[in-house]
């Protein structure tokens, strides 16, 4: 199949709109970079072929895990893969050769990506304050920043996911440009605030699932509640985390949690 290509270059800072290099060979974004000398680069691509089979596969297998945790999952409108959804599949078994055949010549097309990346818009402006962010609370207690973050929009699983070892986070969106929340960059922020505390909060205190969903929507909420006005934290309207996590406790978050956990002792 013919790649359509089109490559969109921004840099973050005080040079303004002129800096951008745009180059293209058709109207259908293939990937952004973000970045300035102070701040991390962000690369944002649609999945390749082998990349979205993969992790379409991924995400079938941890289906038990989603229905126990009430995620909506988007699957392909195909039979094949739908079947493998159901609660008695083991996708596990199945011939991933003939699937991988299926999904190449039936399911996945690149065009498909195009009105999800475009609703990205630019996120130049909101990066830069969200990182700037970022460093501080790496200043105060180690919040893990890369040097560069990766972005693979996608058609399947629920609304993002995470890399923490690499810096790369899975964007769902549906292939008329919608997210699962009210815009793709806080489903990007999110996530960024799930691979900061991952290492330095959420293993060492042994966090639940829920625990650390609940702990990046109240940093979210919290630290970000200007830039995210319409941001919604999941779950009950109130939790235990919530007296432990405000403004006045971000900066100093590993003693927050730690009291947190001296007060719920894990099982």
């Amino acid at each position: 199949m013919k790649r359509r290509a089109f490559f969109l270059l921004f840099l973050l800072g005080s040079c303004g709109p002129s800096a951008s290099t745009i180059e293209a060979t058709s109207g259908m974004p293939r990937s952004a970079e973000v970045r300035e000398a102070s701040t991390p680069l962000v690369v944002i691509r649609p999945q390749t072929e082998e990349e979205a089979f993969v992790y379409l596969m991924e995400e079938l297998r941890e289906m038990p895990f989603f229905r126990q945790h009430g995620y909506d999952v988007a699957l392909p409108k195909h039979p094949l893969f739908e079947a493998l959804a159901a609660p008695d599949a083991r996708p596990e078994r199945a011939d991933e050769a003939a699937l991988r055949r299926v999904f190449a010549s039936e399911v996945y097309r690149e065009s498909d990506f195009a009105a999800g990346l475009r609703a990205l818009g630019n996120p130049r402006p909101m990066l830069a304050q969200v990182f700037q962010a970022f460093h501080e609370l790496n200043e105060s207690w180690g919040f893990k920043v890369f040097p560069r973050y990766e972005v693979l929009v996608t058609l399947y699983g629920p609304g993002g996911s995470y890399d923490a070892e690499r810096g790369r986070i899975t964007l769902f969106t549906t292939s008329e440009g919608r997210f699962k929340r009210s815009s793709g960059i806080e489903v990007v922020i999110h996530e960024m605030v799930h691979i900061g505390i991952e290492t330095r909060i959420v293993k060492p205190f042994g966090l639940t699932h829920l625990e650390k969903e609940r702990l990046v929507d109240r940093i979210c909420a919290t630290r970000f509640r200007k830039l995210l006005p319409s941001y919604v934290v999941q779950g009950k309207k109130d939790d235990p985390l919530d007296a432990f996590v405000t403004e006045d406790t971000l900066d100093h978050l590993p003693d927050a949690v730690e009291k947190y956990v001296r007060s719920k002792p894990r099982e």
